[in-house]
C-alpha cells in the first residue's frame, strides 16, 4: 500500500484511502510501523492461523496475552469466541494445540458457554493455575464468515472461489476452493483433468498445462475438497459436484499449470534465462509466465537457487550473485519468492511461497560459469596436436633414409 489516508473511524485499513493493491514507488526502507496501546481485559485474538478467521485462541489480562486450557471446550466456547470477533459463527473448536504452543500464562480452563454470550468473559470458566494444563493444551477455532451477503467486512472469499498458491508463477500451483469464507485445498484422489479444465476457465486462461499432485504437509488448510466431479463444460466449480471434507484422508493435494493462448510468445512458460548481461552467462535472473518474461523474486536468494538456474541453462557452477533492489525497469512483474535445496535440476522443481505477485522487491543478478575439470583445456589441445606432427615427421624421415635413397 502507498498514499494511505485514513480519517480515523474506519474498522481495517483497506477501508482507507490508497494508491490501489501493489500500486506502489517504495522500497522496504520505508515501511510503515506503529506502536498501539495495550488490550483491555478480556479482549481475545487469533495467533497462528492461516488467515484472520482461524487460529490459537488467547485472552488478554493483567496486562498480558495467555492461552486457554482445552478441559471441557467445545463448539459452543468457539462460537463465543468468534462472535466477540466479529464473525459470524463457528466452524470447528480445536485443541491439543492444534495451532501451536502458546507462549505466557495459561489463563482459562473449563470454559462452559451456552452459545448465546457475547463475550467469553460472561461464560463460566475456572482459573488454569488451578489445573495440570501445558501449552501442549491450548485450544484454537476455526470461524465462519456470513454468507448472507458477499459484502461482509471479515469474509476472506466467496463460496467456490479458485486460486493457485506456492507455485513458481501466477499460472502454476497447488489448487484451493473457497468455502464458507475459508479457503482449503483439494484433495488429489478425485483430481482429473476434466476439473482443472474448469479451475483454469475459472481464472481466466484458456487451456491446461499439465495436472498434477504435492505431497500434503502438516501446515495445510485443514478444510478440503474430498471429492471433486466436473464433466469439463462448466465455467465454475459451483457448477460440478463438490464434497468438502477433511484432511485426514488424503495424502496429495491437487495441483496444476494453465496456459493462455499468447500471440507471438517470447519464450515457453517455465524456461529460465540471464537477462541484460554482457554474455549469455550473466544477467537478471528471470522466467517465462504466460509467454512473457518476468524477473524471479530475490527476497531469500542464496547459492542453492542460483546453482539450480545455473544447471538448468547447461552451466555446472556458480560465480556469483548479487541482489538488489528492482527499481520498476521494463520487467516489471516478480514472482514470489522461492527456496531451492540445490538438487532441483530446473526452477520450477524449487519451493515458491504464496504471497502475491509482485509483493516483491528484490531481483537478483546472476553469473555461471562451467567448471574448469568439465571445459576443454586449450594447451592440451595444442600439446596432441605438436605431437601428431612429430610423429608425422619422424615416420616421414625414416622412410626418406631407409627405402627412399
Amino acid at each position: 500500500m502507498d498514499e494511505v489516508s485514513c480519517v480515523g473511524d474506519e474498522e481495517r485499513l483497506d477501508q482507507c484511502s490508497f494508491r490501489g493493491w501493489f500500486l506502489h514507488d517504495c522500497v522496504h526502507q520505508e515501511d510503515a510501523g506503529v506502536r498501539c496501546s495495550s488490550a483491555e481485559d478480556g479482549g481475545i485474538r487469533l495467533i497462528g492461523g492461516i488467515n484472520l478467521l482461524e487460529g490459537r485462541v488467547e485472552v488478554f489480562f493483567g496486562g498480558t496475552w495467555g492461552t486457554v486450557c482445552d478441559a471441557g471446550w467445545d463448539i459452543n466456547d468457539a462460537t463465543v469466541v468468534c462472535r466477540a470477533l466479529g464473525f459470524m459463527s463457528a466452524d470447528a473448536a480445536v485443541a491439543n494445540a492444534y495451532y501451536g504452543n502458546g507462549t505466557g500464562e495459561i489463563l482459562l480452563s473449563n470454559v462452559g458457554c451456552t452459545g448465546s454470550e457475547k463475550e467469553l468473559n460472561e461464560c463460566n470458566f475456572e482459573y488454569a493455575i488451578e489445573h495440570n494444563c501445558s501449552h501442549n493444551n491450548d485450544v484454537g477455532v476455526r470461524c465462519t464468515a456470513t454468507e448472507v451477503t458477499t459484502s461482509s467486512e471479515h469474509r476472506v472469499c466467496n463460496n467456490y472461489d479458485v486460486r493457485m498458491v506456492n507455485g513458481p508463477i501466477q499460472s502454476d500451483g497447488q489448487v484451493e476452493v473457497c468455502y464458507k469464507g475459508l479457503w482449503g485445498t483439494v484433495c488429489a484422489s478425485s483430481w482429473r483433468r476434466e476439473g482443472a479444465f474448469v479451475v483454469c476457465r475459472q481464472l481466466g486462461y484458456d487451456t491446461v498445462g499439465t495436472f498434477y499432485s504435492r505431497v500434503s504437509t502438516e501446515d495445510s488448510s485443514p478444510q478440503i475438497v474430498q471429492d471433486l466431479f466436473c464433466n469439463g463444460n462448466e465455467t465454475s466449480l459451483s457448477e460440478c459436484a463438490i464434497t468438502f471434507g477433511s484432511q485426514e484422508n488424503c495424502s496429495f493435494f491437487a495441483a496444476l499449470n494453465c496456459s493462455m493462448k499468447v500471440s507471438n510468445p517470447e519464450c515457453t512458460d517455465g524456461e529460465v534465462r540471464l537477462a541484460g548481461g554482457l554474455h549469455d552467462d550473466n544477467g537478471t535472473a528471470q522466467i517465462c509466465e504466460r509467454g512473457h518474461w518476468v524477473n524471479l523474486c530475490a527476497s531469500s536468494w542464496e547459492d542453492t537457487e542460483s546453482l539450480v538456474i545455473c544447471r538448468q541453462l547447461g552451466y555446472t557452477e556458480v560465480d556469483s550473485f548479487n541482489v538488489f533492489d528492482h527499481q520498476g525497469n521494463s520487467k516489471g512483474n516478480i514472482t514470489s519468492s522461492i527456496s531451492c535445496s540445490g538438487k532441483e535440476t530446473v526452477i520450477s522443481q524449487c519451493s515458491f511461497s504464496s504471497n502475491e505477485i509482485n509483493s516483491c522487491v528484490q531481483i537478483v543478478n546472476v553469473t555461471c560459469e562451467i567448471a574448469d575439470s568439465e571445459t576443454p583445456d586449450d594447451s592440451k589441445g595444442k600439446f596432441y596436436f605438436l605431437l601428431l606432427i612429430y610423429f608425422s615427421l619422424s615416420l616421414q624421415s625414416r622412410f626418406n633414409c631407409k627405402g627412399f635413397r
